[in-house]
């Protein structure tokens, strides 16, 4: 969802900027575009991932923290 949103973003941009080129140069507009929109949405998800993981196991920690007894389950 994210990379469709920022593809939209940038499609214009990528629009004004090939308005004066042949075919070939709108498809590699397009192209360029969408490899823009992909990448900085794999690193969102990536990011997401990474500060999830890292929230369970900080509660992990916390909850043995706690209870010392509950360590080895």
């Amino acid at each position: 969802m994210l990379t469709h949103f920022l593809f939209h973003l940038v499609q214009p941009l990528i629009a004004a900027s090939s308005s004066a080129s042949s075919s070939s140069g709108e498809t590699i507009g397009l192209s360029a575009g969408k490899s823009i929109a992909l990448g900085v949405g794999a690193g969102g998800g990536a990011a997401g991932a990474g500060a999830g993981i890292g929230i369970l196991f900080g509660k992990v920690i916390e909850s043995v923290t706690r209870q010392p007894e509950m360590r080895d389950e």
